[in-house]
């Protein structure tokens, strides 16, 4: 069945929705736009893929606790339980890095996602050595693996994400060791970034065979 069954694919649709909250938060801070309508709207689509993605994570991580999963259903998609958090979290913490959307969304809803940014932060770096031992294993198994996947490139993607999130949590919060530890991550994720792209050009220049 492959990565239907133990892989993140299932998040794509949540991760999107907050994607775009993201993006929407980010452009009503450029000044370009009224950044009234598109803070709420930015926090409608937050708390829409929120309570979407939720609880399809917590139907994938009981599926892997209760199935029987072999090491070949697990697909490198993975990485998304952990992304998407951070990307949850980047998202609040974007919405309520200006002290002025708080009266456009109300005191209560600021409240509730200022307190469900620093969970789903918490959250994001409980599964990150999860997901990170289960690219270890999946490396040393990869004779037992369908393909070959690309472990280091879905890496990426939620260490950028890991990155911002606790950088702007921490500038929102105002907490300076979350600001140093997402400066860190950064260079991490250029790191894998800088590694993958080399691999792929000795590969090209020296293929196997």
């Amino acid at each position: 069945m492959g990565e239907r069954r133990g892989g993140g694919l299932w998040l794509l649709w949540p991760v999107a929705l907050l994607a775009v909250s993201v993006a929407a938060s980010t452009i009503a801070r450029s000044g370009g736009f009224e950044p009234g309508p598109l803070t709420v709207l930015a926090a409608a689509i937050w708390a829409l893929g929120l309570a979407i993605y939720l609880p399809l994570l917590a139907a994938l991580m009981g599926g892997l606790v209760l199935s029987d999963i072999r090491l070949r259903d697990v697909g490198p998609s993975y990485w998304i339980t952990m992304g998407g958090s951070a990307l949850a979290c980047l998202a609040a913490s974007l919405i309520l890095a200006d002290p002025s959307t708080v009266p456009l969304v109300g005191a209560g809803f600021a409240a509730v996602a200022g307190a469900l940014a620093l969970w789903l932060w918490f959250l994001a770096t409980a599964l990150l050595p999860v997901v990170i031992g289960l690219t270890l294993v999946r490396s040393q198994h990869r004779d037992q693996l369908t393909g070959a996947p690309k472990e280091l490139w879905v890496v990426v993607f939620p260490a950028g994400m890991y990155a911002l999130a606790s950088r702007t949590l921490g500038l929102s919060s105002g907490h300076p060791w979350l600001v140093l530890l997402g400066g860190a991550a950064v260079w991490l994720a250029v790191a894998v970034f800088l590694i993958e792209v080399g691999r792929a050009v000795l590969m090209r220049l020296l293929p196997a065979g």
